[in-house]
């Protein structure tokens, strides 16, 4: 679908992260990771979203803000500025 160009890695991370609807095609079912550089590091965000769905993504974002919560609570609580 796009051979080249300035946004290549983005689009193709576009297209795997909605290759996998809300739902995913299962856990080593997706194709479109295989053309994506670095799928197991830089763009595993888009293969999870291919291969577990668009609900996977929203838990795995719910996690990383509750984890920012957390954090921003703990720092409510400190008395050192420093």
């Amino acid at each position: 679908l796009y051979a080249s160009g300035d946004t290549y890695q983005v689009d193709k991370a576009h297209a795997t992260i909605t290759g996998g609807g809300w739902f995913g095609t299962g856990p080593g079912g997706g194709e479109a990771k295989f053309h994506l550089p670095e799928a197991h590091t830089d763009y595993i965000f888009s293969v999870i979203g291919e291969e577990f769905g668009l609900i996977a993504c929203a838990v795995v974002a719910l996690l990383f803000l509750a984890i920012v919560l957390r954090v921003f609570l703990k720092l409510l609580d400190e008395e050192d500025h420093f």
